[in-house]
């Protein structure tokens, strides 16, 4: 231990993807997902009562691409990311978890 104090940490992280041709050499799609929990336990610098911060991030994602000629294509595509976060500090000297 060199004098570094680190943070428990504990992350949970789901993903999926999945994709192929609709279509044979015409239609392709692709869909992906992400799930991530992480969750930061510390204490205030100055009392030393502990804290946890608590991050959800979400991610979506789905695509179609199309060739509609020879060295031609079109894709259409749909993305979301939604963060959330609970139990946040404001500032390094925040004494109150309120």
């Amino acid at each position: 231990d060199r004098g570094i104090t680190r943070a428990d940490k504990q992350d949970k992280v789901y993903s999926a993807v999945l994709g192929g041709p609709v279509v044979k050499d015409r239609l392709w799609f692709f869909v992906a997902g992400r799930s991530a929990d992480t969750s930061t336990q510390g204490t205030f610098n100055r009392i030393g009562s502990p804290y946890v911060v608590t991050q959800e991030d979400r991610r979506y994602e789905a695509k179609l691409t199309g060739a509609i000629a020879a060295n031609h294509s079109l894709t259409a595509s749909y993305i979301e990311n939604t963060t959330s976060q609970f139990g946040r500090r404001s500032f390094g000297f925040t004494i109150d978890p309120r």
